[in-house]
């Protein structure tokens, strides 16, 4: 687990003394060096779906894209030969990886790590560090607070190169 990871998650616990918090007592300015690094999740039900309410600049850098208001079922687009989506894509796969883990978080009621590859343009799968801790909105579990780290190999560290160049290393 990335050493921000643990920030994180000491800030978390901290909120509510190891319960799930509300999400009115999350204060941004007691985790400022995260924030570029940091979203909050909004969770919808019937179907359970998953909305960026909010995104860093880092991650929004790396996606080349604003997260804030997208839908994370959005990104599950993998066109096969035929033109048509390949429900075995990376990405579709990713997606899939993604929504389980926001799942597991908001059903065990506690914070959930994994990692998952996402592919880059030209097809090559980047592992991509993700931390979930739920958060309370009127009594139930209905967002929550995520890291994501792109583009380096977890084995040798946050602080390692980033496997493609364009990325930037997140230390």
């Amino acid at each position: 687990m990335a050493r921000d990871f643990d920030l994180l998650h000491a800030y978390w616990h901290s909120l509510a003394d190891g319960d799930v918090p509300d999400h009115d007592l999350v204060d941004p300015g007691s985790v400022l060096d995260l924030l570029p690094y940091l979203m909050i999740v909004e969770f919808e039900e019937a179907p359970f779906r998953v909305r960026y309410r909010l995104s860093g600049s880092k991650l929004d850098y790396v996606s080349n894209i604003d997260l804030t208001g997208r839908y994370l079922d959005e990104f599950a687009v993998d066109l096969g030969p035929d033109g048509e989506n390949d429900p075995d894509g990376p990405r579709n796969q990713a997606v899939a990886t993604l929504i389980g883990l926001y799942m597991a978080c908001r059903d065990m009621r506690k914070p959930v790590y994994g990692v998952y590859g996402w592919p880059d343009k030209n097809g090559y799968l980047r592992p991509v560090e993700v931390a979930m801790f739920p958060l309370l909105v009127r009594g139930e579990i209905r967002q929550c607070l995520a890291l994501e780290y792109y583009g380096f190999d977890p084995a040798r560290g946050p602080s390692a190169p980033a496997l493609d160049p364009r990325l930037p290393v997140f230390d």
